[in-house]
Formats: structure tokens, C-alpha cells, sequence
């Protein structure tokens, strides 16, 4: 057993000593590009359903908007993701323990452009947003009825803990977050709502407790 052993000891012996191969450091420009590309991708993929839940209570838009902006989400998806996968090969960036990954790269690609989609979607909204934002008249005043009040569950929203549903015209579907107003609004207190508001639907950007000042 023991002369078995001696010449597997001594290749791995020499095999201790073989010199590796030096991997060429990447330069400073090519280490910035792949940050940029890094941030470029995780702002994409996170920054956009932050931005649109942190937005969620202010922008109150019909399904026609909606609509819209699934469409416009498909392009946006192709010319994003397809970019960053292009920029990807061509700066030569790979996951951590690529070798695991390989048998699941189809999944992940998979999911890159699922999730590519549901983003785009997204800004595709934020942008339709904006633009009708840039062309409303300006910020006006109106003034709701409130119907109820109530706690928002982690079910359905967590970005707003108070809610009101309130009655007025243009109608705000869903309601408006009112954990921020004081005094804290009751049943059939009157909201004066400031924000811009335009055929597409109502950007909030106030609201004030009328009835309790």
C-alpha cells in the first residue's frame, strides 16, 4: 500500500510546485467600465420598483396610461437588457463561481429578461408619468371628501400606513396616504389636494387636513 502511495505523493508534489499561470490584472479603465456596467444593472433592476413604490401614494393614473406603458416596456426591455448583455461579453464580466452557474445560465438569462420586462414596464410608466406631469397646466388645489380611514396591511402596501378613501372629481382610486397629515384626518373631514392634475390622472404633491386647521 505504501509504494501505491509514493508516486501519487510525489505528483502532487510536483503538481505543488508547477508554477500557475499569472492572470493579467484588468486595467483601470476596464475596472471602471465594469462598475459602471454593475451599477448601470443593479439601478435597473432595483431602482426603478424603489422609485415607483416610494411614488406609489402620488401618482394616481387610469388603466389607459397602464396600457401604454406595457407596450412601450417591450422595446425598452429589448434595447436595456440586450445592451447590458451585449456590454457584458464585450467587457468580459463573469459571475462568482461561474462553474456552478453554467448549468443554470438558460435560468438565468431567463430570469434577466422576466425581471428586464417587469422593470421596463415600470419606467415605461414613470416616464408616461412624467411627461404628463411637464404638460398639466401647472399645480392646482381640490378639495375631497374623506369616506374612511384605515390601516394599510404589509398584504398591500407597505410604503404608506395610513390610508383614507376619499370622494371628489377627478376620482383617486385607491385612496391617498395620510400618515403624514395632521391632524389626523376623520370621517367627512374635508383634504385640500395639491398636485397636478390632467386627463391621463393626478400627481399628488400635497395634502392638508381642510376641516382641522
Amino acid at each position: 500500500m505504501g509504494r501505491n502511495e509514493q508516486p501519487s505523493d510525489l505528483v502532487s508534489r510536483l503538481e505543488r510546485l508547477r508554477p500557475k499561470p499569472e492572470v493579467p490584472k484588468p486595467s483601470r479603465k476596464l475596472r471602471i467600465l465594469r462598475w459602471c456596467w454593475l451599477a448601470t444593472y443593479f439601478g435597473f433592476l432595483f431602482g426603478t420598483p424603489l422609485l415607483a413604490v416610494w411614488l406609489q401614494w402620488q401618482i394616481h393614473f387610469g388603466t389607459r396610461t397602464a396600457t401604454q406603458s406595457l407596450v412601450l416596456a417591450l422595446p425598452i426591455c429589448v434595447l436595456v437588457v440586450g445592451s447590458l448583455l451585449w456590454t457584458m461579453k464585450k467587457l468580459d464580466i463573469r459571475p462568482e463561481g461561474e462553474g456552478t452557474l453554467a448549468s443554470s445560465r438558460g435560468w438565468n438569462l431567463y430570469l434577466l429578461w422576466v425581471l428586464g420586462f417587469a422593470m421596463s414596464w415600470m419606467a415605461a410608466y414613470l416616464m408616461l408619468v412624467a411627461v404628463a406631469v411637464l404638460q398639466s397646466p401647472g399645480e392646482s388645489t381640490r378639495f375631497y371628501r374623506v369616506t374612511s380611514v384605515g390601516v394599510c396591511g404589509w398584504a398591500e402596501d407597505c410604503s404608506c400606513y395610513l390610508k383614507a378613501a376619499v370622494q371628489g372629481h377627478p376620482a383617486l382610486d385607491g385612496g391617498v396616504c395620510i400618515e403624514d397629515v395632521h391632524p389626523e384626518p376623520l370621517v367627512e373631514d374635508t383634504l385640500e389636494i395639491s398636485g397636478h392634475f390632467t386627463p391621463r390622472g393626478v400627481y399628488i404633491t400635497d395634502i392638508s387636513n381642510a376641516s382641522r386647521r
